[in-house]
């Protein structure tokens, strides 16, 4: 199990780094750089959106 870890911990890292490397390279640095400020806010608001929709779920089975 904690070789699996690893490998998941590893390998999906190395393919997201290389992913972006292609890209950049059909693309342009610039571009690509855009694209993962953009991905980071998207995922930011989106986290931020379930988490309180989460924690307003939790506090109405509380009461």
């Amino acid at each position: 199990m904690l070789f699996r870890l690893f490998l998941l911990f590893t390998i999906i890292p190395l393919a997201e780094l290389w992913l972006l490397l292609w890209f950049s390279s059909l693309t342009s640095p610039i571009v690509t750089f855009g694209l993962v400020v953009v991905t980071g806010i998207l995922g930011a608001w989106l986290a931020r959106k379930q988490g309180a929709q989460a924690w307003r779920k939790i506090q109405q089975h509380m009461v």
